[in-house]
């Protein structure tokens, strides 16, 4: 957003767009486990995931509309956010579309870890699932036999 700019909310949404599509290359390029944190759009970022190759673990923050909403607005008009996030992104017109559906996790043949982010999470059981994932599967899907 510091190179490119910022403008309408046609401009945030190819901005957001180029930003996915970097993010996927990077994950191409590096070796090893790598962990992923956007909001991604059910419905349009399961092939792009997919294709990323084998070994994916989907966490999903499991929250209601209404209270992620109203993070999203306290979030939206705090002072201290990044200038280029503009308010019109993040108005009710801009924001009507997640408003309306049901939150879900991605439409992944993946494992899912559940994260109920209306209590304080504890990371670490967050990661020891995830952990047991990454160590009772083979890159297949598999179970791994010791």
């Amino acid at each position: 957003m510091d190179t490119l700019g910022t403008g309408d909310s046609k401009w945030a949404s190819t901005l957001s767009r180029a930003a996915h599509g970097v993010m996927y290359q990077l994950v191409e390029d590096l070796a090893g486990d790598v962990i992923l944190e956007a909001h991604f759009h059910a419905g349009v970022a399961e092939s792009a995931l997919e294709a990323l190759g084998e070994g994916l673990i989907q966490a999903y923050r499991m929250c209601p509309v209404e209270i992620a909403w109203e993070r999203y607005r306290l979030h939206r008009d705090d002072p201290d956010r990044h200038p280029r996030h503009l308010p019109e992104h993040q108005d009710e017109r801009a924001t009507a579309g997640w408003r309306k559906r049901p939150p879900q996790p991605l439409d992944l043949d993946a494992p899912l870890v559940e994260v109920d982010t209306t209590v304080p999470v504890d990371i670490e059981s967050v990661a020891d699932a995830v952990r047991r994932l990454l160590l009772s599967e083979a890159p297949d899907g598999s179970p791994v036999e010791d």
